[in-house]
């Protein structure tokens, strides 16, 4: 069990890493969606800051709770952002992140293990 945690944990940081950076390199599908929702390109480069320096945090335990929390807080504003769209399957789908991201904060999570 401690092995799928781990993979799961492993798996949340990229996801959190890669979800900053998509908005930070401009990757023009995903500033498109940000946009349809009436996001300026300041607000999603902060944004992309944000979830960049909470998927980091994931990292080192210390900061992994906060992390956690910034993940979980940016996560449903992007899948707020997915429902906005109009993109249910999607919007579906990234409600999985929200719970992935909630790992790091459940008893005999990743920073006991790590």
């Amino acid at each position: 069990m401690k092995v799928a945690r781990l993979a799961l944990f492993v798996i949340l940081v990229l996801l959190s890493i890669s979800t900053g950076v998509t908005k930070l390199v401009q990757l023009p599908a995903e500033m498109q969606l940000f946009q349809n929702a009436g996001w300026g390109v300041p607000v999603i480069l902060a944004f992309g800051v944000l979830q960049l320096a909470g998927g980091l945090m994931l990292i080192w335990p210390p900061s992994r709770r906060y992390g956690a929390v910034v993940m979980i807080a940016t996560f449903a504003v992007a899948s707020a952002v997915v429902f906005i769209n109009g993109l249910m399957a999607f919007f579906a789908f990234s409600l999985l992140f929200i719970v992935l991201a909630i790992l790091p904060l459940l008893p005999d999570g990743p920073e006991r293990a790590a």
